[in-house]
């Protein structure tokens, strides 16, 4: 089971239509998410459970990536197998099924569709990657809404990947030289995140000596820059295979 805003829900059936995870609303209004990994765990509730999580946090994330308006949708203790009808798997005894937005993991296989949207190919791209299912991970979290922590953090793991392949170069440098974010972006990034004089609490530092930045950027602003950052890197990753 899920829950969550009905607006986010119905985004998440949305971007997740068809394909390898697929999310639908059936006839009773409820909103139903399969995906073929979650069947090898049945008949492990600590196991099934885990993975769902990890699988809906990515799906969260990436759902974020395109819409930064969308906020995620949690996870319920509660499982269903449709393979199986009445049986269910309630681990650590929740029972949220009255609640209105209330959604069940439905965990019969799907034939997997060649037709991917966006949010698709990202968490496909996840599956591939390691670095892209922490980033989806640090986007599609608790719900909270992302901060400059979070947006520096998917910033250096996003710059450490690409200067792994580009000569170990740092962080900005290897993103300026891909020509996704020009320097003066990235700098106005950079010194949004870091100094308490541009974002007040909200910054990753309490003290800073590094002058007035020539550019900033607001929080909003950071939030897309990211985003945008994050498409085109999955993006350039799946070139690469």
């Amino acid at each position: 089971m899920l829950r969550g805003r009905e607006t986010d829900l119905a985004t998440l059936a949305r971007h997740f239509r068809e394909g390898d995870v697929r999310v639908s609303q059936g006839s009773d209004g409820t909103y139903h998410l399969a995906a073929t990994v979650l069947t090898t765990l049945w008949d492990n509730g600590l196991e099934l459970q885990a993975c769902a999580e990890r699988l809906l946090r990515q799906a969260n994330g990436a759902v974020y990536v395109l819409e930064s308006a969308f906020q995620p949708v949690t996870l319920v203790a509660r499982f269903s197998n449709e393979a199986v009808p009445g049986h269910i798997v309630a681990v650590n005894a929740v029972e949220e099924i009255s609640m209105a937005s209330a959604v069940t993991i439905s965990i019969n296989g799907l034939p997997q569709s060649s037709r991917r949207s966006h949010a698709q190919e990202l968490l496909r791209s996840a599956a591939e990657h390691p670095d892209v299912a922490e980033v989806l991970a640090l986007l599609g979290g608790s719900g909270a809404a992302i901060g400059w922590v979070d947006l520096y953090k998917v910033y250096e793991i996003i710059g450490a990947n690409v200067g792994s392949h580009d000569d170990n170069r740092s962080h900005q440098a290897a993103l300026a030289k891909k020509g996704w974010k020009s320097k003066k972006e990235l700098d106005a990034f950079r010194a949004s995140a870091n100094l308490p004089s541009v974002s007040g609490e909200a910054a990753r530092h309490a003290r800073a000596t590094n002058g007035t930045p020539a550019g900033t950027m607001t929080l909003t602003d950071g939030r897309a820059m990211i985003n945008d950052l994050v498409a085109t890197w999955s993006d350039w990753l799946g070139s690469r295979l």
